[in-house]
């Protein structure tokens, strides 16, 4: 009973402070860019937006470890006016 007092103390604290936190301005502009854009695959988000990715991510030799083919690395389709505008306005994708 010593310890489960404590620990109860704990869990008590922990469900009334919440766990995820609250997003920042930053964020929520990031998830609003990448759910405006459901049809895209990683590559070529991290062909319009670089930042949101590993600086190796679009680099065809390293493709197998971000568990994609060669040959989907080297097919970047055409980014659109409007996409590069609006990653432009995201806040990190500079």
């Amino acid at each position: 009973m010593r310890r489960l007092l404590p620990l109860l103390g704990v869990f008590v604290l922990v469900a009334l402070t919440g766990c995820g936190g609250t997003q920042t301005a930053d964020q929520k502009a990031r998830k609003g860019f990448l759910l405006a854009y459901p049809k895209l695959d990683d590559q070529q988000l991290a062909t319009i937006c670089p930042a949101l990715y590993p600086s190796d991510f679009l680099n065809a030799n390293r493709a197998k470890h971000y568990h994609y083919t060669k040959d989907k690395a080297s097919k970047f389709t055409e980014i659109t006016a409007e996409q590069k505008a609006r990653a432009a306005k995201t806040p990190g994708c500079k």
